[in-house]
C-alpha cells in the first residue's frame, strides 16, 4: 500500500472514471470487501475522510464518489436526478473490476422510506 510521503500514513488514491457524464472522481482506499459511499449534497467524497483508514483496517476496500457535479465529478447536461446519480455506479464498478459492492448513502431525513433507484437492493445491517 503506499504511503503518504510526508506522514507514512497509508494514502487514499483518487481515480477519474469515465461515465455516462464526463468524468467521476473517486477516492479508494484499502482492500476486500468493497464498499461504495455516496455522499450528501452538496458535500464531496471528502465527507468521508475520516473513516476510509478505518474501515481499510477492518477488510473492507472503501470507494468514496463524487457524484455528478460535485467536486471532481463533471456536470450533468441538465439538474441531477437520483437516477442520474444511479447511473454513474455501473462505471465505478467496472473501473475497479468489481461485479457488486455494498453502497452507503447518506440523504436527508425523510418522513417515508425512499425506492431504491433503478434495481437496486436493499439489505438490512447484521
Amino acid at each position: 500500500m503506499t504511503k503518504h510521503p510526508t506522514t507514512s500514513a497509508p494514502l487514499v488514491r483518487r481515480h477519474y472514471i469515465d461515465g455516462p457524464f464526463g468524468q467521476i472522481h473517486a477516492r479508494c482506499h484499502g482492500a476486500g470487501t468493497p464498499l461504495l459511499l455516496l455522499h450528501q449534497a452538496p458535500m464531496t467524497s471528502a465527507q468521508f475522510d475520516h473513516v476510509y483508514a478505518p474501515l481499510a483496517k477492518h477488510g473492507i476496500m472503501a470507494v468514496g464518489i463524487d457524484m455528478p457535479g460535485f467536486g471532481g465529478s463533471d456536470p450533468t447536461p441538465d439538474v441531477p436526478t437520483i437516477g442520474d446519480y444511479a447511473q454513474i455506479i455501473p462505471a465505478v464498478l467496472t473501473a475497479f473490476g468489481l461485479e457488486r459492492a455494498a453502497l452507503l448513502g447518506i440523504t436527508p431525513a425523510r418522513s417515508s422510506p425512499q425506492k431504491p433507484p433503478y434495481g437496486f437492493r436493499t439489505w438490512p445491517l447484521p
